[in-house]
């Protein structure tokens, strides 16, 4: 984080202002909770979470003294529903769900819009650069994540709601998609089919 200063500096010296931040950083898991160590829990929080606050602390001030601008992060579905495997990712998404929500509330009188992305199974290589109980790395990918929508239709969602001053975006096919409106609605349901798969 200690570069972002600098950054942020070189951005605003060269465009002199900031419209659009995207936080789109993040590390996934693929491990129990009992058997994962420790500093794996850390380095995702570190990079999932502190890493998004740390860069939007940097913006904030330039944001705030033009009086407007737009802040996302990407969150994901995981931010709103815990699965197996994932407890530090899931521990990570939430807690930037709620920053950024707190977030949105702050800012809104200087100008500033806040998003919220929540994407689902998207082809990436987040499944393959997970870490695993140890930090090392996952190297495979899901089938749910093969099967996922293609990262540049994604994009296009995104910045097309985004464009719609949407709080909160959620992009994504299939199952992931259900998940979102299961937990709203029927969240029973939803917490005994995620401990069957």
């Amino acid at each position: 984080h200690e570069s972002m200063p600098e950054k942020v500096f070189a951005v605003t010296g060269h465009f002199k202002t900031i419209d659009v931040l995207i936080n789109n950083a993040g590390i996934s898991q693929r491990s129990l909770c009992l058997d994962t160590d420790l500093s794996v829990y850390k380095t995702l929080l570190d990079v999932d979470v502190l890493g998004q606050i740390a860069l939007t602390k940097q913006v904030l001030p330039v944001m705030v003294k033009q009086g407007s601008g737009h802040i996302a992060v990407t969150s994901s579905v995981a931010g709103k529903v815990g699965v197996k495997l994932r407890t530090g990712y899931c521990a990570a998404k939430h807690a930037v769900m709620g920053f950024f929500d707190a977030l949105r509330a702050e800012v809104a009188e200087y100008g500033i819009q806040v998003s919220t992305i929540t994407p689902g199974f998207i082809k990436t290589d987040i499944s393959k650069n997970a870490v695993t109980e140890n930090g090392g790395q996952f190297g495979v990918d899901d089938d749910d994540i093969k099967g996922g929508m293609d990262v540049n239709k994604c994009a296009q969602v995104i910045i097309k709601q985004m464009n719609k001053g949407k709080k909160e975006i959620a992009v994504g096919e299939g199952l992931s998609m259900v998940a979102l409106t299961l937990k709203r609605f029927f969240p029973g349901v939803l917490f005994k089919m995620v401990e069957k798969k």
